[in-house]
């Protein structure tokens, strides 16, 4: 599977914008020739012959009269006269933008589906990516004649790159269709100008958002669980589609899991996708957690983990409301370790909390802590949450970033839809989601 020539890729829009103030002007100029009070005011003249025929007193008499009239309306300068020239002048103004606003929503839902198709063309070529490191696999097994390749596995895997194709070619053909209808609509513009050659990261349009796509740092929990039983393949594919750029992966309670687990982060290092270590076990609270530390990052050191991520939920032990403080003591107690051995191994340390810890607790955390996750789970939305984190945003400032669970929502856009409205009222960078399997439900 060396060398597989594949389809080019599509296509693009650059400097096309939607600008009425030209029309506008010429608009404007017509108008004060249409609605000028002089369009009311005639001036007319004429030439007269007279011929007086007196013959019978034998005197004759001719002469020639001419006339000048100018007519001026006294209405004009009335103020009601004048208002009704302005109205018939906004009248035609407004016809002419709402028509201008009709043809541009028409581009723009054309603009948009032909963002969709090369947001899709993008996935098909991330695919296809990471198939053809598997097919490459597939084909030094082959090689080596290693007894565990399966030719069935691989000629299935070539028959989904090469289906692949085939949707991407198709595509292609309907991206150019959308450019065609594009071009119908403003006729006197040569939508060749604005084609450029595309790639995966550019706008479709140079200078406008798409608000389809929030433009973030996005972060995914991803427990042991969600991996043990797949590929490292199938889940680096999704999370690249999902427009992932760091995993927080744990390693699980098991050795035997280690060495899926380094597949995977090492994985996930080669498609640029950052890693830390996640650590939710609520045992760890009792006792002093850096041998437990040292324990695991002898088995992983030589992989890429950036930091370690402490998701230890104080709050969910049995007599937390009784006695909350003896468990925030034994909490803080934690987090000063884990502090100190990440400040050892140069590694950064976030921690996930709920919406309700004090005043004091956090900040302490924003001393220790290179991110604090808020997780706003249950909530109401985007306004209570920004209610709710007033305290975190203060006192974590931009160490602060929000998680929302996947299993809270009944669609990917209603979750898509609270991340850009929290964006907007909070101001934060980054965004957490919760987690691997139950974001995957809402994307089927």
């Amino acid at each position: 599977m060396t060398g597989v020539q594949t389809c080019a890729l599509p296509i693009s829009l650059s400097g096309m914008q939607y600008n009425p103030n030209k029309m506008m002007e010429l608009q404007k100029r017509n108008d004060k020739l249409n609605f000028n009070w002089t369009n009311d005011v005639s001036l007319t003249s004429g030439v007269r012959y007279n011929y007086y025929d007196r013959t019978g007193n034998g005197f004759n008499r001719g002469y020639m009269s001419m006339n000048l009239t100018a007519r001026i309306p006294l209405r004009i300068f009335q103020t009601d006269y004048l208002a009704l020239t302005h109205l018939q002048e906004d009248e035609v103004k407004l016809e002419m933008r709402q028509e201008d606003e009709l043809k541009w929503l028409e581009i723009s839902n054309l603009i948009y589906e032909l963002r969709y198709k090369q947001k899709q063309f993008s996935n098909l070529l991330e695919k296809q990516r990471l198939h053809s490191d598997l097919l490459r696999n597939y084909h030094g097994l082959k090689t080596i004649e290693d007894p565990s390749f399966q030719p069935i596995e691989g000629l299935n895997a070539l028959d989904e790159f090469w289906a692949m194709e085939i949707e991407k070619i198709d595509l292609l053909q309907q991206m150019y269709l959308k450019l065609g209808e594009i071009q119908e609509k403003i006729p006197n513009e040569a939508i060749s100008q604005y084609i450029v050659p595309w790639n995966g990261n550019m706008s479709i349009i140079e200078g406008v958002s798409d608000s389809n796509y929030v433009a973030d740092s996005r972060s995914m929990y991803l427990w042991s669980k969600a991996w043990m039983d797949k590929s490292a393949t199938e889940i680096i594919t999704n999370v690249r589609v999902w427009n992932i750029q760091k995993l927080l992966i744990s390693a699980g309670g098991s050795e035997s899991h280690f060495p899926q687990f380094k597949q995977l982060v090492s994985m996930a290092e080669r498609n640029e996708l950052k890693c830390d270590l996640l650590i939710g076990n609520n045992r760890w609270l009792t006792s002093n957690i850096t041998p437990k530390l040292d324990s695991v990052w002898n088995k992983i050191s030589d992989l890429p983990i950036e930091g370690i991520h402490l998701d230890i939920e104080v709050h969910t032990f049995d007599g937390f409301q009784d006695s909350p403080d003896a468990f925030f003591l034994l909490y803080m107690n934690r987090i000063r370790e884990a502090s100190a051995f990440c400040k050892i191994h140069n590694l950064r340390l976030e921690v996930s909390i709920p919406l309700t810890y004090p005043v004091e607790i956090l900040q302490e955390l924003e001393m220790l802590c290179d991110e604090i996750v808020v997780m706003a789970y249950e909530t109401k939305g985007p306004k209570q949450i920004q209610s709710r984190i007033a305290d975190e945003l203060i006192i974590g400032k931009d160490k602060i970033t929000v998680a929302l669970r996947a299993k809270d929502y009944v669609s990917k856009a209603s979750m898509e839809a609270d991340f850009r409205e929290l964006k907007d009222l909070l101001k934060v960078k980054n965004v957490v989601l919760h987690d691997y399997q139950t974001y995957k439900v809402l994307n089927q």
